[in-house]
Formats: C-alpha cells, structure tokens, sequence
C-alpha cells in the first residue's frame, strides 16, 4: 500500500525536536479526522500537512494502519522554506564579506593618506 503511517515518520530517526513531532502528531490527528468526519453533519476541515488514504487504524490516526500522504502544498511550502533558509544563509555570508571589505578597504585609506602625509612633509623638508 502507497503512503505511510504515524510510526514510520517517528521512527525514521529525523533528528526532530519534540515540538516538531507534536506539530506533526496534531496534524496527523487532523488529517485522520478529515478522513473519518468527512460528509457528517457540520463537518469543519482541520488544518493538516497530510490526507489520509486509509482511516482504518483508530488511535485517532497514530496507528500502524493509518496510511498518509503528504499534500502537495504542505511539499512546496517545504521547498520554499528551505530557499528562504539558504538564501537568510547566503545573505549572512555576505554581510560577513562586506564588512571584511570595508575593512580592509578603510585600512587601505589610512596606509594610503598616512604615506601621502609622510610624502608631503619630506617633500617640505627638503
């Protein structure tokens, strides 16, 4: 069967936090009830990173049955934060290179007007 389940996200050993596992516990839980309440009288979507292809699993989603794939939306806003991470990187490094630059280039103005000074002054003595 296509997708995967809650346990597999957890247990893939991603490194995430714990507030990152309850983001993606809560949204688990979303996605499962949108699958289970769809249709129902006053039924209201919650908010979810995934769809649930099979609702089968109860445990309100987090069981091994319940198969999940993520939306296509919730990948593109994941590419997109990874750009604007790379880029606030990018942009960093450069603020880090700029200010070397002018640095350096401020020491080069003192050399410069320091020599041009000592220049004036032994042309006048002599």
């Amino acid at each position: 069967m296509n997708g995967f389940n809650y346990k597999k996200i957890i247990d893939e050993n991603l490194e995430m936090k714990d507030w990152e596992k309850s983001i993606i516990q809560e949204s688990v839980k979303n996605a499962f009830y949108n699958k289970t309440h769809m249709g129902a009288p006053g039924f209201n979507s919650k908010e979810s990173f995934f769809y649930c292809l099979d609702a089968s699993g109860g445990e309100e989603g987090l069981s091994d049955r319940s198969r999940y794939i993520l939306k296509s939306e919730s990948y593109f806003n994941y590419i997109d934060y990874v750009e604007l991470r790379e880029a606030r990187e990018t942009a960093k490094k450069a603020h880090r290179t700029s200010i070397i630059a002018i640095v350096i280039a401020t020491i080069a103005v003192v050399i410069s007007t320091t020599f041009s000074i000592i220049e004036i002054f032994h042309r006048i003595k002599n």
